[in-house]
């Protein structure tokens, strides 16, 4: 606000012309006491706005929900962890079931042509017939081991992890 003399003004409050001030606002004219008045008026005004904001400010924070949102993502990774760790476990044990089986077959073809040769050595008994057919054997348990253990792992495509979008 600034001091005025020149003219006839008069306080917008009780109309008094002596001692006034025109505030720099309005521009509306005041005298000193009323000048006070009026910018105590602008102090609660500034006041009011500043609580507005304030609750403004509180809003903003609660209404982003962050930690609400990060804890959903935090579980959302927990849970697809655990499945994928499950779906590894029973892959893990098809695999295992899919590969004793032959393994316990081909082991005891195995020892079966072991003990042949072995007794058949030790008694010095066999023929280029007896070395023939344990070639074959030796041949044919060598393409049972190669087709027993040919195992393709297959992602399956309708079993996805969805992943989590943030929008």
């Amino acid at each position: 606000m600034h001091h005025n003399n020149v003219g006839q003004r008069y306080c917008a409050k009780c109309g008094k012309t002596g001692g006034l001030l025109i505030c720099d606002g309005c521009q509306l004219t005041f005298c000193s006491r009323h000048a006070a008045v009026h910018r105590q008026e602008l102090t609660y005004q500034l006041e009011s706005i500043m609580q507005e904001h304030s609750v403004l400010q509180q809003n903003i924070e609660r209404s982003s929900n962050e930690y609400f949102h990060l804890q959903k993502i935090d579980k959302w990774e927990k849970e697809s962890i655990r499945k994928i760790k499950i779906a590894a476990e029973t892959a893990r044990a098809d695999l295992r079931q899919l590969i004793d089986k032959p393994k316990r077959q081909l082991a005891r073809i195995s020892r079966d042509i072991a003990y042949d040769l072995n007794s058949s050595m030790k008694i010095d008994n066999f023929s280029e017939n007896d070395l023939m057919r344990w070639i074959k054997k030796l041949n044919d348990l060598r393409l049972e081991i190669k087709s027993s253990y040919s195992i393709e792992l297959i992602e399956d495509q309708r079993f996805p992890i969805y992943p989590i979008t943030v929008t």
